[in-house]
């Protein structure tokens, strides 16, 4: 564009518009601006950079976020979907296979050769874990463990990312093939039973994964050629959606397995009858030009290459049809506040292997009760009754969740003895920053998640690298970062949203309402830069400013979701059945188990706030977990970026790219890498 006239904040220029669908831009129009902050005049426009695109951003002439978007858009229509902005890697979706980007001989190339000889592409970013674990000096292995970070939001692509890059570590270490395709058949395993139709995706992660990759060393080979091999994997989830499975928004699918086993099995009534089918969307029936009944078949071959019998796989199958079953109970009132059932119950209770039927109608429209030394029973009206049968729903199909996995880890982890003789490459893809129309609780565990992991980005990409020209006295003037740790106090610190919800849940007549008065009390302020907002309209919610933006939660059922106790007669029921599979998810721990855990700590007052067995405990301390983890290692950056909500590879949205770009502090990044020394080299090397 050229300015044509100036006046103030009013600018006449003359300019290409740049197109949303295609990589040129249209005939040149004479465009009359008004200017707003933080431009005010002409002099204070962006400079339009000289090259049409550059591979590093940080070697753009002139940095901004016009200049930043151009650069990603013009690679983007390219097909050139990898991006560098020093050590970090932008993956744009490109809403198709590109297969020439991932040819055989171009993953061999990026092991071997130098990271700038070549395109930009997460093979780099893969490559340099491999070198980092597979690092031999002085005839001793003293690789380090590695992590690579892939975030971005539903859409933008992780999961593909992130299985394109265990693709590649699998490919260039030359372990045993079997381990190796167990490894990679892991992984869409897992997205059977883990990853659902959203309004936002078709393949959407409805959990977080951490797998971590195991190496060890060739002893023969070692010294000649610095070899490494996949001996193994083994991977830790968070966070599965369990809610999707009774009820699924418009647009939306539940869980794949579920689809498959509906179209495999005949005697199943069909998906459009059944009540935890038949709200979502139907007409989907192939996701990723895989159609349903493919996607069981392979599902269940790779159960099979993963060492789970045929006895199980049929048990697995059985499962999911029991569970779409048990939603088929219906129930209707009683003459007081009491309910029974009026259909739907026999062919649940047959599926589920229940004693009998009016067992399973007694543990879903009754609730056993304790005071002191007397156990009474409570009866539930219609509407509680179908959280009970919803609840018990949920909780099967986690188990079984959790039961694959851990199958899946049997048969995939190496079994090594001691952790000197493996290194290991973590891969983490977890679910991005989300902010809908109404945010439950689910959504708060997960902007959590990213709080966290903004911080360690922050750490490692602005707060370091900071410190560490101003410890080498390197002159360079300090850029401003968004830094997020205001935030996470409010969260996790003492008397934060955690502690005041865990506080509430204990007490005898805690409710919703009075968890949001307690925060309004402890946190509401009229300090503009206040990252708690209490709500003037509604008592069940409050906003929380994120590091991506303000989200308002509503808080309806915080209390029941974090409590998360399934009824004791509901377990009881389960672990009665005669199906075996079911009895034995159910199963109460065994004696050593018991024993380990009457050893820990009982929920006591500390510093105030009380510790409790709720979710939201546990996922503090799941994550906190896995943040030590990854502080124990050398970490690689993958920023994944969603250029549209059409799925198209011939539409890119710059304000959505602009916000998501912002929301992962790229631009900073590239600030502080510019400030500084932006290439850095050993002594050695460089002399």
């Amino acid at each position: 564009a050229e300015v044509v006239e100036a006046e103030g904040s009013r600018v006449v220029v003359e300019a290409c518009r740049p197109s949303s669908s295609e990589a040129g831009a249209g005939a040149a129009e004479t465009i009359e601006l008004k200017l707003e902050p933080p431009y005010v005049d002409a002099s204070s426009l962006p400079l339009q950079n000289e090259a049409r695109e550059v591979e590093d951003m940080c070697t753009l002439d002139y940095l901004h976020e016009a200049g930043v978007l151009f650069n990603l858009r013009q690679r983007y229509f390219s097909e050139r979907p990898y991006t560098y902005t020093g050590n970090m890697c932008i993956a744009i979706n490109p809403y198709q296979w590109l297969a020439d980007l991932y040819e055989p001989a171009l993953r061999g190339r990026y092991m071997r050769e130098r990271r700038e000889d070549l395109p930009p592409h997460v093979y780099a970013i893969s490559a340099e874990a491999y070198g980092g674990v597979s690092r031999i000096e002085d005839a001793r292995w003293t690789g380090r463990d590695q992590s690579i970070l892939v975030s971005g939001e539903s859409g933008a692509g992780k999961t593909e990312t992130v299985k394109i890059m265990m693709a590649h570590l699998a490919s260039v270490s030359s372990g045993d093939d079997t381990v190796v395709r167990r490894v990679l058949d892991s992984q869409p395993l897992l997205e059977s039973f883990g990853n659902a139709k959203t309004v936002r995706n078709d393949n959407s992660s409805r959990f977080g994964k951490f797998t971590q990759l195991e190496f060890t060393l060739d002893e023969e080979v070692a010294l000649a050629r610095a070899a490494v091999l996949l001996v193994g994997s083994r991977c830790r989830t968070y966070l599965l959606e369990k809610s999707r499975v009774p009820k699924q928004s418009e647009g939306e699918r539940s869980y794949h397995c579920f689809y498959g086993v509906a179209r495999r099995r005949s005697l199943l009534p069909p998906l459009e009858t059944l009540r935890y089918t038949r709200e979502g969307d139907l007409a989907t029936t192939v996701i990723e030009n895989v159609p349903d009944a493919e996607r069981h078949d392979r599902t269940w071959a790779a159960l099979e290459l993963v060492g789970v019998g045929a006895e199980d796989r049929d048990a697995l199958e059985r499962l999911l049809a029991a569970i779409l079953l048990l939603g088929e109970v219906q129930f209707e009132a009683g003459t007081e506040d009491d309910s029974r059932v009026s259909g739907g119950g026999a062919a649940a209770a047959t599926a589920l292997g229940a004693p009998s039927e009016a067992a399973l109608a007694e543990a879903v429209t009754m609730r056993t009760m304790r005071a002191r030394n007397d156990v009474y029973k409570v009866p539930l009206d219609a509407g509680k009754a179908a959280d009970a049968r919803d609840a018990l729903a949920k909780e099967i199909y986690v188990r079984a969740f959790d039961w694959v996995v851990a199958r899946i880890n049997a048969s995939t982890s190496s079994g090594a003895p001691s952790a000197a003789n493996l290194r290991v490459v973590g891969l983490l893809d977890i679910f991005g920053f989300e902010s809908f129309k109404i945010n439950r609780f689910e959504q708060l565990c997960i902007n959590y998640t990213n709080e966290k992991l903004q911080q360690k980005f922050t750490m490692d990409l602005f707060k370091t690298v900071q410190q560490e020209y101003d410890e080498e006295r390197v002159p360079w003037t300090h850029i401003a970062f968004p830094d997020n740790a205001a935030v996470l106090q409010l969260i996790d610190g003492r008397m934060g949203l955690i502690d005041v919800l865990n506080e509430e849940c204990v007490r005898p007549r805690g409710s919703d309402e009075g968890f949001v008065s307690k925060l309004n009390t402890l946190h509401a302020s009229k300090d503009p830069e206040a990252r708690y907002l209490a709500s003037k309209l509604h008592k069940n919610m409050f906003t929380v400013h994120h590091y991506a933006g303000a989200v308002a939660y509503t808080t309806t059922g915080w209390l029941e979701r974090n409590n998360d106790a399934l009824q004791e007669d509901l377990a009881q029921l389960a672990r009665a059945a005669s199906f075996d599979l079911l009895a034995r998810l159910f199963a109460a721990p065994s004696a050593a188990a018991a024993a380990t855990a009457a050893k820990k700590p009982r929920a006591k007052r500390s510093g105030g706030s009380i510790a409790a067995d709720t979710v939201a405990t546990k996922f503090k301390a799941q994550l906190g977990q896995l943040m030590e983890e990854i502080e124990r290692t050398s970490v690689q950056y993958v920023r994944c970026v969603k250029p549209n909500t059409r799925k198209s590879s011939r539409f890119y949205d710059a304000a959505m790219v602009c916000e998501q770009l912002r929301c992962a502090g790229v631009i900073e990044a590239i600030r502080v890498s510019r400030a500084g020394y932006p290439n850095k080299l050993p002594h050695a090397e460089f002399a």
